[in-house]
């Protein structure tokens, strides 16, 4: 299940990348949020997922709070990344027919999302 998420990861990364760097593209401001946005619902889950593991190694005492607490953090990190996502899509709206192709891809984010949760609940 976690590769096909890593494959549609990498190509978000690699769409957005050349939105970001087109010289003709006129939604730059958007790509560049939604680039962000990525960027943070990549790297946010594993940043806590590595504090979890510090903190533990630290204090395990710690250990049952963090079980608590960084699911929420992860949960909020993706939501803030969706928002993100749809803000991204909306600075984009400059393009033709945005509005059609705006709902199927958040709703996609929003899969993936949940579905990286679910994954994530196994391993922190």
């Amino acid at each position: 299940m976690i590769f096909p998420i890593i494959v549609s990861i990498v190509f978000r990364f690699i769409g957005v990348v050349k939105l970001r760097k087109s010289e003709t593209f006129p939604g730059k401001a958007g790509a560049n949020t939604i680039f962000t946005a990525t960027t943070i619902f990549v790297c946010g889950p594993i940043i806590l997922a590595l504090l979890r593991i510090i903190i533990s190694l630290i204090d395990p005492t710690l250990n049952e709070l963090l079980a608590l607490i960084i699911p929420g953090l992860v949960g909020f990190v993706f939501l803030f990344a969706l928002v993100a996502t749809y803000s991204g899509w909306k600075k984009m709206e400059k393009m033709e027919d945005i509005e059609s192709k705006t709902v199927p891809i958040i709703v996609t984010t929003l899969l993936v999302v949940i579905i990286l949760i679910e994954v994530l609940n196994d391993f922190v």
